[in-house]
């Protein structure tokens, strides 16, 4: 059974496909693989990506990568939009 399955149909959330919970499932494998600077993270350190791709045995397809930026790029505006909020405080 799925997560809310047995809930109304108005409410269930919705189904995450496999291949994008794998890639979720490997974002959290690489979150401490950022670089960062005196301005806080500024992306990615993808020859660390590439190495924890490959000892866990995941695959970096082009489909997969797309994922995997988008979630970095929307890691790095929320973390740009708090830093404003804190600045403006």
């Amino acid at each position: 059974m799925d997560i809310g399955e047995d809930l109304p149909e108005e409410v269930r959330p919705p189904k995450i496909h496999k291949c994008v919970l794998d890639v979720i499932e490997f974002f959290g494998k690489i979150s401490s693989q950022w670089r960062t600077s005196f301005n806080g993270a500024t992306g990615l350190d993808y020859v660390a990506v590439d190495k924890v791709a490959e000892i866990f045995g995941f695959e970096l397809t082009p489909y997969n990568m797309n994922l995997i930026q988008e979630i970095e790029q929307y890691n790095l505006r929320k973390d740009s939009d708090n830093g404003n909020e804190q600045s403006n405080s």
